[in-house]
């Protein structure tokens, strides 16, 4: 049915009307036709616009008097329903902006069909009638063609961020998966994140360096005065509980113990005992030489199953002068193996090309 466009009231609350869409949408339509009619109610001697924004203004842009529509015969939260359903469908929204929509859905959904809300959904299903009813999630789902997962993950985002934190999220293009832990978070602790976004650091790095100074934090709050043991490290490591870093460089392949054979021996001993140490939530650094027996060795050592050998780290360290004469090497480098648990981060890869603060070191 073909309407005047003067007849046309464009209500608030539809999506913003993109310039370049009208601009593409007015050049197709100009060579091929309007292939999509607009979608309208009536009111009164006019109608109200439900769906088809960018077709309308593109039409008007090429100087049309009439557009062909679909006159709905809905009016209230149903036109609002079908107008966000065929906008969801043809429309590329951003995740947070699609949020938004699917929010609104949920309310207008809900509010027309109260038994799909959740608390009265559950009790209808154990009144055997859960198959009459469709979810607001699985309808909307089937709607606009996604999983219900997606719908749910989504209406999560738009309710816990604002809307400023939502601009933040599209300006700096935020994975979806970011922007849901960052609603997962706290409100004290959003804010924070949020600001940090938006001076440009990924939420990576943010949690990298969260995880950093709550590591500094822990070792502030050790006794500052450290215990000394002399006498037989293994004994000693076997009786104390576990922690969260272990740091530890046992002897090269020149200097094995009294009582092992080789450094073989000593590894298959003394580094599963010393990683039992360690918490799922930990991680440790372990110094080994660099000579390729010993380096064999410890990476054939069986370890604790919820430990894993993530990274090989390398230390180059020079020998301070004057102690060492020019005959002798002024550089030398030590391998370290970095095991972390299964609920550990993964280490914080930027700091290895840093130079550590102490004199003539490296770790790459």
């Amino acid at each position: 049915m073909r309407i005047k466009i003067s007849d046309i009231i464009v209500p608030d609350g539809l999506p913003a009307v993109k310039n370049a869409t009208v601009v593409n949408l007015a050049g197709s339509i100009k060579t091929i036709g309007l292939i999509q009619p607009i979608t309208v109610r009536r009111d009164g001697n006019g109608y109200v616009l439900i769906a088809g924004a960018h077709r309308l203004a593109a039409c008007m842009s090429l100087g049309w008097d009439e557009i062909e529509s679909t006159v709905l015969d809905v009016d209230g939260l149903k036109a609002e329903l079908v107008g966000i359903d065929e906008n969801l469908i043809r429309n590329e929204f951003h995740y947070t902006e699609r949020g938004d929509y699917l929010k609104r859905r949920k309310e207008i959904y809900e509010e027309l069909y109260p038994e799909t809300k959740a608390g009265i959904a559950g009790g209808k299903a154990r009144q055997k009638s859960a198959s009459e009813i469709i979810s607001f999630a699985g309808d909307a789902a089937a709607k606009i063609g996604v999983s219900t997962r997606t719908v749910e993950q989504e209406i999560q985002i738009s309710e816990k961020l604002t809307p400023e934190e939502k601009a933040v999220v599209r300006e700096r293009d935020l994975p979806k998966k970011d922007a849901l832990k960052i609603a997962r978070m706290k409100p004290e602790e959003r804010k924070p994140t949020v600001e940090k976004i938006a001076e440009g650091k990924s939420l990576k790095q943010i949690e990298i360096e969260a995880a950093r100074q709550k590591s500094i934090a822990q070792v502030v709050s050790l006794p500052t005065k450290p215990t000394l043991h002399i006498g037989c490290g293994i004994k000693w490591i076997a009786q104390q509980p576990q922690c969260d870093l272990l740091f530890t460089d046992p002897p090269f392949s020149t200097h094995v113990p009294d009582g092992y054979a080789d450094i073989e021996e000593f590894a298959n001993h003394w580094l599963p005992i010393a990683l039992s140490k360690v918490k799922s939530t930990g991680c440790a650094y372990v110094f080994v030489g660099a000579y390729p027996p010993e380096v064999t060795a410890y990476m054939n050592v069986k370890i604790p199953d919820y430990l894993v050998l993530t990274d090989m780290l390398v230390w180059c360290y020079g020998n301070v002068p004057p102690t060492c004469s020019k005959t002798h090497y002024r550089r030398n480098g030590q391998l370290i193996l970095y095991y972390r648990g299964e609920g550990a981060p993964p280490l914080d890869s930027s700091l290895t090309t840093e130079t550590l603060p102490s004199p003539n070191c490296e770790i790459f």
